[in-house]
């Protein structure tokens, strides 16, 4: 009687088994019935940690997530082709010959506009005003914080940049261009004056800069 209760001691103390890791097994073409109790656990645990992540995520899109989506949805759809056309206007009213360029006619049909150097500026300054103006705005989570994205670029980290690029290539030298580049530091300024950093220091004294060039402007024609 003694052997036996040490036996069944032994097995009561006994550690459990340590669970598996939470993951998902649900291939295509199975369902929980057709997993082992064990496996049904794990799916379970599983299930539970995406249902808590998603409801952690209420309103947030991850970068990728929402970049992703972005690409495909209509509104990124619309704002592919408003960037071209406005990219093609802008380098038109340049003067810039795309035909002038070292690339083949192939190239150049299909990349167009594309394939100037100012291309990726203009690009990126048309595609912030469009989306400022049809308020493509959305909260995304970017390293372990929640930041605004401006259809889909982090627009209070680009003035500075901006501004930049708009020196080197001048290109307020199109009329087109010079309006949408006015209207897009207003909202820069508007929106992130008071982050006080490189970017909204740089859109804040650009904006007194050509408010200056304004007023000199009116006193000379009066």
């Amino acid at each position: 009687m003694e052997q036996k209760t040490q036996t069944q001691d032994t097995q009561v103390e006994s550690p459990p088994k340590k669970p598996r890791q939470a993951r998902n097994l649900l291939r295509p073409g199975l369902k929980m019935a057709d997993l082992t109790p064990e496996e049904q656990e794990i799916q379970r645990e599983y299930l539970k940690l995406k249902k808590r992540e998603y409801r952690d995520r209420t309103a947030i899109f991850y970068v990728d997530d929402w970049t992703e989506y972005f690409q495909v949805s209509e509104e990124g759809r619309e704002l592919d082709l408003h960037v071209n056309r406005t990219g093609n206007q802008i380098i038109q009213e340049l003067g810039i010959d795309i035909s002038n360029l070292n690339f083949s006619p192939r190239a150049i049909k299909s990349l167009g506009w594309y394939l100037a150097p100012p291309a990726e500026s203009v690009s990126r300054i048309v595609r912030l005003h469009r989306s400022f103006e049809k308020k493509l705005i959305r909260m995304v989570r970017f390293q372990g914080a929640n930041h605004q994205i401006i259809g889909d670029q982090f627009a209070d980290v680009m003035g500075d940049d901006i501004i930049k690029a708009t020196q080197k290539y001048n290109l307020v030298a199109s009329p087109t261009f010079a309006k949408i580049y006015r209207e897009v530091l207003e909202q820069l300024d508007e929106k992130y004056s008071d982050y006080n950093n490189t970017d909204s220091i740089a859109v804040h004294e650009e904006l007194k800069r050509l408010r200056k060039l304004d007023h000199q402007a009116v006193k000379m024609e009066e």
